[in-house]
C-alpha cells in the first residue's frame, strides 16, 4: 500500500522458507482481504471521532484499502 512492491513477495518467500513449502494462494488472498478490510474499517472509524484531526483524509484512505479487498476476494473465486 505504501508503494514498496518488494515487501509482499519478500514476506511470502520468508514464510515459505520457514515453513518448508509455499503458502496456498487462497490463504494469501484471505489474509490480504482480512488485513486490508480491517484497515479500511479503522480508517472509517476515524470519521466517527467527535473531532477528527484530518476528516478529509479518512474516506479516500478507506477506499484505497477497499480495492485490495475486492482484488483478493475476486482471486478466491465464486462462492468464496
Amino acid at each position: 500500500m505504501a508503494g514498496n512492491t518488494w515487501v509482499g513477495p519478500q514476506l511470502q518467500s520468508g514464510c515459505a522458507r520457514a515453513l518448508g513449502h509455499a503458502l496456498p494462494p487462497a490463504l494469501m488472498s484471505s489474509c490480504i482481504a482480512y488485513r486490508a478490510g480491517l484497515r479500511a474499517q479503522l480508517a472509517i472509524a476515524h470519521r466517527l471521532d467527535a473531532q477528527p484531526r484530518t476528516p478529509q483524509k479518512w474516506a479516500p484512505l478507506a477506499q484505497r484499502y477497499v480495492e485490495p479487498v475486492l482484488r483478493a476476494t475476486a482471486a478466491l473465486g465464486p462462492g468464496a
